[in-house]
């Protein structure tokens, strides 16, 4: 059959629907419309982030680092200490990565939560000082070799530190930026930070081999203390005092007409009486 016979004759419907007309469709935000619409968006984003927004990059990439580091020292680096010290550690070690893994993607959801509720900047606050808190005592924890506090470490380390930074980090580094470069920005600096904290495991090797376990311990703690550093230095978004402005806001914006109730609602609601 000729290929233009093929086309005139009719075909059967396809048993499955075409994915384009069933599958989700990925809608823009508000924001990003209204800037749209008012012809405010930019050619390069990149280009005009690093020219007139660097700082709040270079906050992203301090506030970035110390989550992290302090993961990849503990899921990465700590596991093979443990393993050195003894290898009938390991499973125990793998399993409190397991656990704790699974107890991080509620905590990372709780958090987003709490962060709306009581402001970005405390929350974070609160992961970094425990950041700074745990660096020796992890170790010292690990240098038993008690099975429950092994387990403990990693629990307290992904579940509760590095679950906490990662559930803020989502809304207050995109907020940081304006509409039309906030993902080039956020983007970037996320990149950059996840890039230099690839080396947090040799460099704690090198730091094991002059100072021992303490080294590595210390790292943390000047990680933790970097967090802390762009904490101070990063404004809040989206605190207490940011949502009542908005919630001030949303009243003042009038009522559209069709919602508006009309005599004939107020008639029948004092009817009904």
């Amino acid at each position: 059959m000729g290929r233009a016979a093929y086309a005139a004759t009719p075909q059967p419907a396809p048993a499955v629907p075409d994915s384009t007309s069933t599958a989700p469709k990925l809608t823009e935000s508000p924001e990003f419309e209204e800037t749209k619409a008012s012809g405010q968006t930019v050619r390069n984003p990149l280009v005009t982030v690093l020219r007139n927004d660097w700082r709040n990059i270079l906050r992203i990439i301090a506030l970035r680092v110390v989550e992290s580091c302090a993961y990849y020292l503990t899921a990465t680096y700590l596991l093979s200490y443990i393993t050195d010290r003894d290898e009938d550690d390991r499973g125990i070690a793998l399993a409190g990565i397991v656990i704790a893994s699974l107890l991080a993607v509620g905590t990372t959801v709780l958090s987003g939560a709490l962060t709306d509720r009581i402001g970005r900047r405390k929350l974070y606050l609160a992961g970094c000082l425990l950041a700074v808190a745990f660096g020796f005592p992890m170790f010292l924890m690990a240098n038993t070799g008690n099975p429950v506090l092994v387990v403990l470490i990693y629990l307290i380390a992904i579940g509760v530190i590095h679950a906490a930074l990662t559930g803020t980090q989502a809304a207050w580094f995109a907020e940081l930026f304006k509409t039309n470069t906030r993902t080039s920005g956020a983007s970037l600096g996320y990149q950059v930070a996840a890039s230099v904290a690839g080396f947090a495991p040799f460099l704690a090797v090198l730091l094991a081999e002059s100072f021992d376990w303490a080294g590595p311990a210390g790292f943390y703690v000047v990680i933790g203390l970097v967090g802390l550093l762009g904490v101070a230095t990063t404004r809040e978004t989206w605190g207490p005092r940011e949502r009542a402005a908005a919630e001030a806001a949303d009243k003042a914006v009038p009522q559209p007409r069709a919602n508006r109730p009309t005599a004939a609602d107020s008639e029948g609601a004092a009817r009904r009486s």
